[in-house]
């Protein structure tokens, strides 16, 4: 059986940084508050095209207020923030889509001719406003439409990580542990991590993080090797195999993320000895 997986690049931009950018004292920054709100409404129905004026106009009074530095402006006036607020929205709009989270069509405008951009989440997208979800509302249906979105996921694939994650994860709700687990997803992985660009690569770390529980790991990698031995030999060699081409690729990122730095560093050293 051969599988196939999406082409690594070797360069990546390091999107989800700017989605979960958080302060020193552990509060979300605006830019992220701006694309995580976004993401989210989204969810109101996954299979819809949205205007960008349609979200603006409703999360409006969520995101931070950004007007135009003038003096003349009133606070209070909606019609100079939303004018402002829409322009920065296009930018955060444009990068989402370029990052796979959100796709794109053309519509005609509803008065006159021409016409314009809506909106509609992307798969990927999704999972990204439901992990977003379980850390906005912590109750338990956030963290069960997350589940039932990844049982769904798994049941529509078939690579062996698929397999392997449909295993792990359902051991993990039947111990009581998932939400716990997602917690530390976000925290260990989507806060901090320079490598996912999609959902293989979102679920090839979320199989591989570890906590700061020693006790939770223990209970991990005890449902790790199960689900392992659940898969057969040949789905093991292939998810074995995509751990290894996961982690070189990693090492070598890194690799080459230190040499840029060092060159950096180097020419800065350099002008000062100038």
């Amino acid at each position: 059986m051969i599988e196939f997986h999406p082409v690594i690049k070797l360069h990546r931009t390091p999107f989800l940084k700017d989605i979960f950018n958080i302060d020193s004292s552990g509060n979300t920054k605006d830019t992220s508050l701006y694309y995580q709100q976004i993401i989210r409404y989204f969810l109101k129905d996954v299979n819809v095209y949205f205007k960008l004026r349609v979200v603006l106009n409703e999360i409006i009074n969520i995101v931070p207020i950004r007007t135009r530095k003038d003096d003349n402006i009133k606070a209070n006036d909606k019609s100079d923030i939303i004018e402002d607020r829409e322009k920065t929205f296009r930018k955060y709009f444009g990068n989402l889509i370029s990052w796979g989270i959100l796709s794109a069509r053309e519509t005609t405008i509803e008065k006159g001719t021409g016409s314009t951009l809506e909106y509609k989440i992307t798969r990927f997208g999704n999972l990204i406003a439901l992990l977003i979800e379980t850390e906005v509302n912590k109750n338990k249906n956030s963290y069960d439409s997350l589940y039932s979105f990844l049982e769904s996921y798994f049941n529509h694939e078939s690579y062996s990580i698929d397999y392997f994650c449909k295993a792990y994860l359902k051991r993990s709700k039947e111990k009581g542990i998932f939400e716990i687990f997602i917690d530390y997803l976000r925290k260990n992985v989507l806060y901090h991590n320079s490598f996912i660009e999609n959902e293989n690569d979102l679920f090839t770390f979320m199989i591989l993080q570890r906590t700061t529980d020693r006790r939770l790991n223990r209970k991990l990698w005890k449902l790790w090797f199960a689900s392992f031995n659940e898969l057969d030999s040949q789905y093991q060699d292939l998810l074995q195999y995509h751990l290894k081409l996961a982690i070189d690729r990693i090492i070598g990122e890194t690799v080459v993320n230190i040499s840029h730095m060092k060159r950096h560093y180097s020419k800065v050293e350099n002008s000062f000895l100038i």
